[in-house]
Formats: C-alpha cells, sequence, structure tokens
C-alpha cells in the first residue's frame, strides 16, 4: 500500500499529499518526528535500521522516527512511533524543531522533523522486521562511533550536538 505524506511549505502549511517515494525522489518537503530515548542512567537508547530500508539500511540511528501521516498531529506521530518501532508508552517531552535537507544515493530527505525526548526505566523492543537491533549508549560512546566511522546516519551526528 502507498504511504501517502503531506507536502508542506516552509511555513508549514500542507500544498498536497504526495506518495512517500515521490517525496524523497522529489525533494519535497514533509514532516517527520524523531524520539531520542534515554534510560535512567542518562544513557541514549540507538536502533539499528532494518536490511530492507531504503535509506541508511543497517546504519545505527534515532531511538525512533517517523513520518507524519495527513492530518496527524506530531506527538501523535511520535507517541504511534515509539510504539510501534519500541514498543514503549510514556510522556514526550518536546526537545526541537529542526529544519533538514540530505541527498541519500538518488533520494532527498527533506524534512520539518520535530524532535522528541523520552526517558524510561524499561528496555526497548526493537520491531521485528523492521528494526535489525538496538543498544544504549554514552555520550562518550556515540562519539567514538561517529569519530571512527561506524554506520552512523548523519542524523546522529545532530543529535550529540544537543545531548541533554
Amino acid at each position: 500500500m502507498t504511504e501517502f505524506l503531506e507536502v508542506i511549505d516552509e511555513k508549514n502549511n500542507v500544498l498536497c499529499l504526495a506518495p512517500r517515494r515521490q517525496c524523497h525522489e522529489q525533494g519535497l518537503l514533509h514532516k517527520a518526528v524523531h524520539v531520542h530515548v534515554f534510560d535512567e542512567k542518562g544513557r541514549l537508547y540507538l536502533q539499528k535500521r532494518g536490511a530492507t530500508t531504503d535509506r541508511f539500511p543497517l546504519y545505527w540511528d534515532s531511538s525512533c522516527a517517523g513520518h507524519v501521516s495527513p492530518g496527524e498531529p506530531l506527538e501523535k506521530a511520535a507517541e504511534r512511533e515509539l510504539e510501534e518501532e519500541l514498543g514503549l508508552r510514556g510522556k514526550l517531552v518536546k526537545k526541537m524543531d529542526l529544519r533538514w535537507r540530505l541527498k541519500y544515493e538518488n533520494l532527498v530527505e527533506n524534512e520539518f522533523i520535530r524532535v522528541y525526548y523520552f526517558t524510561t526505566g524499561k528496555q526497548p523492543k526493537p520491531r521485528e522486521g523492521e528494526l535489525a537491533g538496538g543498544k544504549w549508549v554514552t555520550e562518550q560512546e556515540l562519539t567514538q562511533m561517529i569519530q571512527s566511522k561506524q554506520k552512523v546516519a548523519p542524523g546522529l551526528e545532530i543529535i550529540q550536538w544537543f545531548w541533554r
């Protein structure tokens, strides 16, 4: 089934709906959410993207992230992604809004991203088939992963700038 996204302008006004693939092939601006999950020790949970994803397969990435469905409030999208990808529920804290544009192979990520933080005492349960796993890291460990050129999605470099 084709996933449709709201194409927006720079002021976040909805212009039309377009298939997800078209948004990425043509670099159309659309909305996404990221949730950074922390444990009680202050470690960040990283997801390992699935092998079949079209962008950054088997790379380490944000705890969870996803596109916003047409008409869906941003916080509801973040709650949905958190539960679908990691099996977690709870209170989200809005951290920041980002404007992101990145070319990857023949695709362009052109997104308005709302970032949320979530703290939990539970172990995330990565969704089988979509994610290849996950792990907790300290800020120092994340920095080492980035510096050693491990398969780290570009968004993680931004995360380290805004850690807590």
